[in-house]
């Protein structure tokens, strides 16, 4: 479904603090990503979106971290 960057704006508000980022959201969501990767961590509703999409957010190094807990 094609949504002009408005409606994207508005619809991903409440997962952001700055709405110019409702796109990286609504990317994420879209593509059913499981992680967003930033440095600017305090931009997003980090709990939010671990509770309404499975979006994890961290920086670049602490995705790194996070993998390399994960291996065996």
């Amino acid at each position: 479904i094609k949504q002009n960057i408005s409606s994207i704006k508005v619809n991903y508000s409440s997962y952001v603090l700055d709405i110019n980022d409702g796109h990286i959201v609504a990317g994420a969501q879209s593509a059913k990503a499981d992680f967003l990767l930033t440095y600017n961590l305090k931009h997003y509703q980090a709990v939010k979106l671990k509770d309404d999409f499975h979006i994890y957010v961290f920086t670049p190094a602490l995705f790194l971290q996070y993998l390399r807990s994960q291996e065996v």
